[in-house]
């Protein structure tokens, strides 16, 4: 329970952080939540690949255009 709680409060911090357009911290709070329903729901849950598609649009945002690009074509081959 305390791990999903923890997950819940790391996405909606990096949530934040996009909004208020600090890219970078999104990003760091945003691999944590990969890391954590990775951990929790396995590395083939939709929520994971929700994450992942969160991370990909910040990425892009930080104009990373490359490695958001590689995150999405990842997420098709999945």
């Amino acid at each position: 329970m305390l791990m999903r709680h923890a997950l819940v409060v790391r996405q909606q911090l990096s949530s934040l952080y996009v909004d208020k357009h600090e890219y970078e911290k999104a990003q760091e709070f945003q691999e944590k939540v990969i890391d954590l329903r990775e951990t929790i729901l396995g590395k083939d849950h939709a929520d994971v690949s929700s994450a992942l598609l969160d991370i990909g649009r910040i990425l892009i945002l930080q104009g990373k255009l490359k490695e958001g690009e590689d995150v999405y074509v990842s997420l098709k081959l999945r």
